[in-house]
């Protein structure tokens, strides 16, 4: 993502004056979305071209300085440029001529075509006039007599090739996948699909494709030449943790030396912030408030073993559970089957925990398969208990 943005999705800019009179705005940009524009075209030359007009003066203005230039792209993919001084109101007249020329494929948000809004940071780097955008993990020195600021490399995703279609599903069910991502040639943009599993994407026969999403094994292939429509199937996997072994752990000997908490995991409330994302898209696994070594430590302060399985080796038993949308711990089984009063102990202990974060695809929650051994059966620990 190349902005740093108000958490919150949409940005009112109904009253906003623009630079192009026949640029039709959105009454609402995005800030962030499910996939930023995308630039088809060379975009190098078309910023040599913008300052092609200026003097040797200005030019050297460009080296030591750095202007804030404001980029908007319409649902119809046509750019408007703003600036608010005076010298960055003629680049920014320049700008829009030359970045008129080039093909934008509009930002894309639920399945629709958005207005987006982005803030830049036009410079001339090593000779060549660069736009940069805020970031926190990729950054650059700036090197001038002020002593130097922090900038993100260039962001906006130059497309290549022809634009092609694909059609993403889970191939147990047949379900397309929202907001699957694909990657082409490894490089960072993404490009996400719509609810109905749909995409659009740009690339040349022969790069190689990517496509992924949490919970799904990935698919890599080369482009054809030509295709009417790629198919892509993603098969399901479990995600597994390593096994917990509550022959060695109880309530008396966790197996983390944690502070942990025992209560629902709840997002951080950001209103007002700004937030500076670190990639172009966000997605990871649930996870139990805390971390794993809470989970772990979680489940063997809580677990109880049947008397009945006292004089039992070590027996390993997989735990499988899915993490909601929500949080919530559902469909709870074991493997291989066990005694009821295991089973019963292992359902109760699973279904009563604290709420989860739940798993992120592409900023959007979804729902995660898990599966965790779990070692029960004889210890000292569960003898001197029933002992007593």
């Amino acid at each position: 993502m190349f902005f740093c943005v108000f958490y919150g999705t949409l940005v009112s800019i109904g009253n906003a004056q623009t630079v192009n009179e026949d640029f039709i705005p959105d009454t609402v940009f995005f800030l962030t979305c499910d996939q930023p524009p995308v630039v088809y075209g060379n975009l190098d030359k078309a910023l040599k071209s913008a300052i092609n007009g200026f003097d040797k003066k200005t030019l050297m203005f460009f080296k030591d300085n750095t202007l804030h230039i404001s980029l908007r792209v319409n649902s119809d993919g046509i750019i408007d440029v703003i600036s608010e001084s005076s010298l960055g109101e003629r680049l920014s007249v320049s700008l829009e001529q030359e970045l008129q020329k080039l093909i934008w494929m509009p930002a894309r948000h639920n399945g629709q075509q958005v207005g987006y809004k982005e803030v830049t940071l036009f410079r001339i780097e090593q000779g060549k006039p660069q736009l940069f955008v805020l970031s926190k993990r990729e950054q650059i020195k700036e090197n001038n007599a002020s002593g130097g600021r922090n900038y993100a490399m260039k962001r906006i995703y130059e497309a290549h090739g022809v634009l092609n279609k694909c059609l993403i599903t889970d191939a147990v069910t047949g379900l397309p996948l929202n907001k699957a991502t694909l990657r082409i040639n490894n490089e960072k943009f993404v490009y996400s699909s719509d609810p109905d599993g749909s995409m659009d994407f740009y690339c040349d026969s022969d790069d190689k494709i990517t496509v992924s999403y949490l919970g799904y094994a990935p698919v890599s292939f080369y482009a054809l030449e030509n295709p009417e429509l790629y198919r892509i199937s993603l098969e399901p996997v479990l995600y597994q943790y390593e096994m917990l072994d509550l022959t060695k752990y109880h309530p008396k000997r966790l197996p983390v030396n944690a502070d942990c908490p025992e209560s629902d995991y709840k997002e951080k409330e950001l209103k007002g912030v700004i937030v500076f994302l670190e990639d172009e898209l966000i997605s990871d696994n649930s996870g139990f408030n805390g971390g794993n070594g809470c989970m772990r430590n979680y489940i063997a302060k809580n677990f109880v073993l049947p008397e009945n399985m006292l004089n039992e080796e070590g027996n390993i038993i997989e735990v499988f559970f899915k993490i909601t949308e929500k949080g919530d711990v559902t469909e709870i089984c074991i493997h291989p089957e066990s005694n009821e009063l295991i089973k019963t102990e292992i359902i109760l202990l699973f279904s009563t925990m604290p709420k989860w974060m739940p798993a992120i695809q592409n900023k959007m929650n979804v729902p995660q398969n898990l599966v965790l051994p779990l070692k029960v059966g004889e210890s000292r620990y569960w003898k001197r208990y029933y002992q007593k």
